[in-house]
């Protein structure tokens, strides 16, 4: 007998109790009981899906299409560390190039079920719906995450637009609804997020690191983060003074009490 899982949501159109027996599910709403596989489930019902950003790195991925769109979740992709193959017949000149430096493996033919072999998720950015469904289909049969470019129901995760400033990286996402509004927020984004905003982080990062390695509470920790967005550590960094920044963000910690009673102290 296969287990049997239960549990519970609260999605902002319905409460449901959700018990999965195998591959399939039975949701009990306001309305009545929904049987089914859960894909299918969620699909009816429009659930929310939990964004939960993916490591990728050093992973075989898989992008089908050749285009402005293949292109734009390859640059992602390879941000990200991920190995990436592309598989489609006619591709732009960028794409061309990536191939020619070995950013990327470029098999010129239209998708088949053998490209997913030993990958971890594969985007179709083909904008071709037999395409779609045939890749849909196969990675379901080979349980390879899926992402349908454009077609939210035909997909395990929704690939969001990305703001990077690393470390910091700020995802944008209408749940498939809306990816003219996605790009559209992403181009916002992209003026207002800068990079001395992910410098910060950095240093926040650093400081982080030094409090959980001295054994500071995570109360004190909390406290001392509350104080760097006064700190002036900011605006430092978009004037260029990097060190200033780095002391500004290390002085949020100063008499932070350590175990022991010891008050915390920083890099020499």
């Amino acid at each position: 007998m296969p287990a049997v899982r239960a549990a519970s949501a609260m999605s902002a159109r319905v409460a449901i109790t959700w018990r999965c027996s195998g591959r399939v599910a039975a949701i009990t709403t306001a309305a009545g009981v929904v049987e089914g596989r859960p894909a299918a489930i969620i699909r009816r019902l429009r659930l929310p899906r939990r964004p939960a950003p993916m490591r990728t790195t050093g992973r075989r991925c898989l992008i089908v299409g050749g285009g402005a769109e293949a292109t734009d979740k390859i640059r992602g992709l390879l941000a990200a560390g991920a190995r990436v193959v592309v598989a489609w017949d006619v591709v732009g000149d960028e794409l061309t190039a990536m191939a020619a430096a070995r950013d990327v493996e470029l098999r010129r033919h239209r998708f088949t079920p053998d490209d997913l072999d030993g990958c971890f998720l594969v985007i179709d950015a083909s904008l071709d719906e037999a395409t779609g469904t045939e890749v849909f289909a196969a990675a379901r049969r080979r349980s390879v995450l899926c992402n349908v470019l454009d077609r939210p129901a035909r997909g395990d995760f929704i690939a969001p637009a990305l703001v990077r400033r690393r470390p910091l990286q700020v995802a944008i996402s209408t749940s498939g609804r809306s990816p003219f509004m996605a790009s559209h927020l992403r181009e916002q984004l992209e003026v207002s997020v800068d990079e001395a905003q992910g410098q910060l982080v950095e240093l926040v990062g650093r400081l982080r690191d030094r409090l959980r390695a001295a054994g500071v509470s995570l109360d004190v920790q909390s406290a001392v983060y509350a104080r760097v967005p006064e700190s002036g550590a900011l605006e430092l960094l978009r004037q260029g003074r990097a060190d200033d920044a780095e002391t500004a963000v290390e002085a949020c910690a100063q008499d932070a009490p350590a175990p022991g009673g010891e008050p915390f102290q920083g890099p020499a």
